[in-house]
């Protein structure tokens, strides 16, 4: 279960430091992200936000210094792509997710 409403994506965003990629399931998750940052007082541009389809082209030569995985995603993303896009975060980052450490 992802428990929508617990405010846990919202903790999971204030504990992401600026500049961290965020993974979602869809472009409509993103949109929502944003709106969470700006209510707890950040830029809707201080975290990237990736989903499992455009992975490649948002993390591709960059050095990720944090990321995490929305609560939700495993539950919610297109089966096939959701492990290709952890692996890809966890390669870019060289370590796990910000929620598993």
């Amino acid at each position: 279960m992802h428990e929508r409403g617990s405010g846990r994506t919202t903790r999971q965003l204030a504990a992401l430091p600026d500049g961290g990629v965020y993974l979602v399931h869809t472009q409509a998750m993103v949109r929502y992200c944003q709106m969470l940052l700006q209510h707890i007082g950040r830029a809707r541009d201080a975290i990237a936000f990736v989903t499992a389809d455009l992975n490649e082209r948002a993390i591709l030569g960059r050095r990720v210094t944090a990321w995490d995985v929305d609560h939700a995603y495993f539950d919610l993303a297109a089966r096939d792509r959701r492990l290709q896009a952890w692996d890809a975060l966890e390669l870019a980052a060289g370590r796990g997710p910000l929620g598993t450490q």
